[in-house]
């Protein structure tokens, strides 16, 4: 089985949707998925998948609503899927730091992407790929109009994860 990666939205983000990656190592094993490995706290989770299915993103979030009554969206990409990610970026530079990569949890409609306003913010540029979208940010995220819930309107569950963070993940599922 090719390894994958599962990314969480919105855990242990200013004290809200806490958990512990021990506990979320030990509930990706309780669904059959093993070499589970965890990478910082904000949810990343690299793992060998116990079976090819199209519905481990529901599993995952399903298990974490059973077990600890939180409603976490989760977006997987398998190892092949995020080294496609090297090949497509962008833009020129890839500062770990203000590029980030937003992982959609499906190909927004090409009129969906037609409505985003590209000078939201005018020291960001973002182009829509697919299934991610790149963002370059001029002064950091923190400061950006360029955040998840404007990504949403594409009618699809986003999550986002700067450049070393995905170098990390890449790494991880490749093992």
């Amino acid at each position: 089985m090719t390894r994958s990666a599962a990314f969480l939205r919105g855990i242990n983000v200013g004290g809200h949707n806490k958990i512990s990656m021990a506990h979320l190592r030990a509930m990706m094993e309780q669904l059959g998925h093993t070499n589970v490995e965890t990478y910082i706290q904000s949810g990343n989770v690299a793992f060998t998948p116990r079976a090819r299915a199209d519905n481990i993103h529901l599993e995952i979030a399903a298990i974490i609503q059973q077990e600890l009554e939180l409603s976490i969206p989760v977006v997987i990409r398998t190892h092949a899927q995020l080294l496609t990610l090297h090949k497509r970026v962008p833009f020129p530079t890839t500062d770990g730091k203000r590029l980030h990569v937003v992982f959609l949890s499906e190909t927004p409609t090409q009129a969906a992407i037609d409505r985003l306003d590209p000078k939201r913010s005018p020291l960001d540029l973002f182009a829509v790929d697919g299934a991610e979208i790149f963002v370059q940010y001029g002064t950091g995220a923190g400061q950006s109009k360029l955040t998840l819930d404007f990504f949403e309107r594409l009618g699809t569950t986003a999550t986002a994860r700067n450049w070393n963070t995905v170098e990390r993940l890449l790494a991880l599922t490749a093992t």
